[in-house]
């Protein structure tokens, strides 16, 4: 029942969370286009930070002439890399440096949301965040001029839009973020060890629903009545899951010695049901060492995948010319394979290393897509890419959460996983700086090939983490 009520919270959560993919570069282009006065001094200051980089990165060659027509007698200065044209769209930078401003708000709130979960439970933060999403996406609702500007056009309703509200939104946004951390938490509190991985795959799936329907809606919202059509459906959708978890979510912390349990007739009614559940594994508390390994797999891994994951409907747009709508299908293509894997192939693995297992293929799997989607100019070679990447994205996290969980302490669950999101968040705050500056300097073909190189990282990493796990496991027998 919990698990249930959890994919309806996750779903509502992450469908406002999603419908703003495939507007945001084109709502970031708007501000440029409408000379905002503050979008207009943070492209400047950022172009001025990156031009060095970009003309570093610029090389050339001289070869000798061997034409007597030559208008140089020193050659002609030829590109020994063929790379695609260099973008200067201040919405790549621009949304980049936003992307990771949200996650690095994600990666300060992370651990203080864990913290108190422990302290005072699972639902009191729940419901505090789900507060702050309702109140960043109307923020976001205002900056677009508000919801009766929504009948006119996209470009002619929003001149009264507001960058800085808009800034404010993703500040709010970024720092409430703990929906899906708690979450993780609650299914760890309800679930035994060699469950949580099948307990996790929950997580997964509304993931994959939301990015198979929020994206589809956001666009089609969008093209028809206007991006504040978008906001406005984002801030309904958080107004019931508000609802949702004040009235219908339960208290799943085990009460502790000392611990006073939060007060409040679902916890009181509702807490018993979970006491043998939650059992304590206190084998997972000798392994600091490999839960810190994990942390690091974890970063490492998000510093990739969430920077081209970034920049993935921006590829598509400016390769194949896709509209909104058509990122919002390639989105919702990606969410119904992730679905499909997590439904039909993660939650079937059994075996004591399946989290590493299914963690490996993932990264394998994103090392190929990153690879296909770096040459990829057609539509097929493009889903091709995006399938291998949507493996990647049913896979990974959620195993290395999963592993992250059984090698807590039962009594700072909370604030392990809290830890660990913040560590994913670092890796999410690095990644679409990084790599949304690559592909302005140079393109998405060198920024995706030199994605895959990163890849290995992690994979190496995680080879080395299987043989400690089997010792681990060796002891706990």
């Amino acid at each position: 029942m919990i698990l249930r009520l959890l994919l309806v919270i996750l779903v509502l959560d992450l469908l406002a969370f999603t419908s703003i993919l495939p507007v945001f570069f084109p709502i970031v282009r708007l501000f440029d286009t409408q000379r905002d006065p503050l979008f207009v001094w943070l492209a400047d200051t950022t172009r001025n930070v990156l031009e060095p980089f970009k003309a570093a990165s610029s090389l050339t060659v001289v070869v000798p002439s061997s034409s007597p027509s030559s208008s140089s007698s020193s050659g002609a200065p030829l590109d020994p890399i063929p790379h695609e044209h260099v973008n200067d769209d201040a919405a790549v930078y621009v949304g980049g440096l936003l992307g990771s401003l949200f996650s690095l708000l994600q990666l300060a709130s992370s651990p203080l949301v864990g913290s108190l979960a422990d302290r005072v439970g699972r639902r009191t933060p729940m419901l505090l965040c789900a507060l702050g999403s309702l109140l960043s996406y109307t923020c976001w609702l205002l900056a677009m001029g508000g919801p009766s500007s929504s009948s006119s056009s996209s470009s002619s309703s929003s001149s009264s839009s507001s960058f800085g509200l808009f800034v404010l939104a993703r500040v709010l946004g970024g720092a409430s973020r703990g929906v899906v951390q708690l979450s993780t938490t609650i299914v760890a509190d309800v679930t035994s060890p060699q469950d949580r991985t099948r307990g996790l795959a929950v997580v997964g799936i509304a993931f994959s629903l939301a990015f198979t329907v929020g994206p589809a809606v956001g666009a089609v919202l969008a093209q028809r009545y206007g991006v504040e059509a978008v906001a406005s459906w984002a801030v309904a959708l958080a107004v019931l899951n508000v609802l949702v978890v004040y009235w219908l979510l339960p208290e799943t912390q085990t009460q502790q010695p000392g611990h006073k349990q939060p007060n409040g007739h679902h916890d009181q009614q509702h807490s018993h049901t979970f006491s043998s559940s939650s059992s304590s594994s206190s084998s997972s508390t000798n392994a600091p060492q490999l839960l810190n390994h994990v942390h690091a797999v974890h970063v490492v891994f998000l510093v990739v995948f969430a920077g081209l994951e970034f920049t993935l409907t921006y590829l598509a747009s400016e390769r194949l010319g896709l509209s909104e709508g058509d990122n919002g299908k390639l989105l919702g293509f990606i969410g119904l394979v992730a679905a499909g894997v997590q439904g039909g192939y993660v939650r079937r693995q059994q075996g004591n290393d399946k989290e590493v297992r299914l963690a490996l293929q993932g990264m394998v799997a994103l090392l190929a897509g990153l690879v296909v989607l770096a040459l990829a100019h057609d539509l097929t070679t493009l889903l091709v890419g995006s399938a291998l990447f949507a493996f990647a994205s049913a896979t990974v996290v959620s195993c290395l959460t999963a592993l992250a969980s059984i090698l807590s302490p039962q009594d700072s669950l909370g604030k392990t996983l809290g830890l660990f999101r913040a560590g994913g968040q670092l890796g999410r705050a690095i990644g679409p700086a990084v790599f949304s500056s690559i592909y302005w300097a140079r393109g998405g073909h060198t920024a995706y090939l030199l994605g895959a190189v990163g890849v290995v990282v992690p994979i190496l990493m995680t080879i080395a983490l299987g043989p400690r796990l089997a010792e681990q496991h060796k002891k706990q027998a």
